[in-house]
């Protein structure tokens, strides 16, 4: 593929016009040679955060941090302010937030730099907000909310930072703690997108990434649900970022680095091709024909195992076996030359449901009752192929399995019994998931149970 390419060169710093190292000295950040931990565009300057203070450019013209004017300060020149706190309070980094500068400091407080509706070195002024035991790694920002990430009993949380107008003040609230031990401390990236409702957290090392999705309807968050997308074993994903409505991820199969591009938008399927296509590494190819079918990647990956008939062919869709050695992939003995196909490397979907409870007249769950489950009817949407697995300590796996050559909309009713509540140890209940192990699609819409329900005290 093309390459990529990037010019570095040294930023054009502005000179000091007016005054000397007395009258008009260097920002602290520059004189003490202190270590830039953080950097932010803020109302029109650009901000530095470095061991405990926080320095400003001109208004307006970003690499200008010296007076216009050594004997006569105005409110647009650089504004240079250190924290005041009874701990040595190290900057970790800064975030623009509202209309003030969030800090976030080694030592687990958080400040805020914060002035009137004029920003100037005379109004700027830093103040105490709280103290979270954060991870060095940058928040992120979505409308008028921040997250960022912080230990919680030895394991990673996630925190949604907002502005409570009955408390007159920025509080935070964890919105990971229903999906306790999920995250670890370990973490390396934190990337937001405002488009698509969600946060995602890359652990450090790893070849997964947990999603937190949320909606808020008005004052209300209608939904706040994690999820965990598992790559190959192979795989580091070494960081991500989102453009636009896309997660770009570099990652590290051992050999290669590779950009890989992950939709995050509601799939929609190619024009002409028969349904959404769920593949990782997603090629569209034309192949050549000579006692095998054989089409050449553009990477090394010997994982490809799957191609899709595209629409030139006579039955578009067809899920066909493949195999792949290098950057060859091959249909042994057949001819796949009428179009393109869809090339990629096929993976589990799964997913596991949450324990069901019953909840009382004051809609509180109920976790001490025993709750014995009889059949549970899925309801799908536009779906091809999936199963409903029980998995239960010390017997065998039960599934039922739904199937159909079209796009379907419907139910599957299945008849797996289970304990999945009440007094005992967690192995002892029956866990439940769907999975789908093709390429097709599979929408899940509804989840309904038939239980059976023992109280074990008087209820109100």
């Amino acid at each position: 593929g093309a390459s990529a390419t990037f010019d570095v060169s040294v930023i054009d710093w502005k000179d000091r016009f007016s005054g000397d190292n007395g009258t008009n000295p260097a920002a602290s950040i520059f004189s003490d040679a202190r270590e830039i931990s953080g950097i932010q565009f803020h109302r029109n300057r650009l901000a530095l955060g470095g061991a405990e203070n926080v320095v400003m450019s001109q208004a307006g013209d970003f690499f200008n941090f010296y007076q216009r004017d050594a004997n006569n300060l105005v409110d647009s020149d650089p504004i240079d302010v250190a924290l005041g706190s009874d701990q040595v309070t190290i900057i970790d980094d800064i975030v623009s937030f509202r209309k003030s500068l969030s800090i976030f400091t080694k030592a687990g407080r958080q400040f805020e730099l914060n002035a009137p509706e004029a920003l100037t070195p005379a109004t700027a002024a830093i103040t105490a907000t709280t103290a979270y035991e954060t991870l060095s790694i940058t928040p992120v920002t979505r409308g008028n909310m921040m997250y960022f990430v912080a230990k919680n009993k030895g394991y990673g949380a996630l925190y949604e930072y907002f502005y409570d107008e009955a408390q007159v003040q920025n509080v935070a609230a964890e919105i990971s703690a229903h999906a306790y031990k999920l995250l670890p401390t370990t973490i390396k990236s934190l990337v937001s997108s405002t488009n698509n409702n969600m946060i995602m957290v890359l652990p450090e090392s790893s070849n997964k990434i947990h999603v937190y999705r949320l909606f808020w309807n008005g004052n209300t968050k209608e939904m706040s649900a994690w999820s965990t997308s598992t790559f190959d074993s192979t795989y580091k994903i070494a960081d991500l970022a989102i453009i636009e409505n896309d997660c770009w991820m570099l990652v590290d199969d051992g050999t290669q680095f590779t950009l890989e591009k992950l939709a995050l938008e509601h799939d929609v399927a190619k024009a002409n091709w028969p349904y959404v296509i769920h593949l990782d590494r997603q090629l569209e190819l034309t192949g050549s024909f000579s006692t095998n079918t054989t089409w050449t990647i553009p990477f090394t990956d010997a994982t490809i195992d799957t191609i899709i008939l595209g629409p030139d062919f006579s039955s578009p869709g067809t899920v066909v076996t493949v195999t792949s050695s290098g950057t060859t992939v091959t249909a042994a003995g057949a001819n796949y030359t009428a179009g393109e196909v869809t090339l990629g490397r096929s993976y589990t979907k799964t997913l596991e449901l949450n324990q069901p409870f019953r909840r009382n007249v004051n809609n509180v769950p109920v976790a001490d009752a025993r709750l014995d489950i009889k059949r549970i009817l899925t309801l799908h949407d536009q779906t091809f192929d999936y199963r409903i697995r029980r998995n239960w300590a010390n017997r065998t796996d039960v599934s039922k399995s739904f199937t159909s050559t079209t796009a379907d909309d419907g139910d599957l009713l299945s008849l797996l019994g289970g304990n999945v509540g009440g007094p005992g140890p967690a192995s002892n209940m029956a866990t439940f998931f769907i999975e789908n192990t093709t390429p097709k699609p599979s929408t899940i819409t509804g989840i309904e149970y038939t239980v059976d329900y023992e109280p074990r005290r008087s209820e109100p």
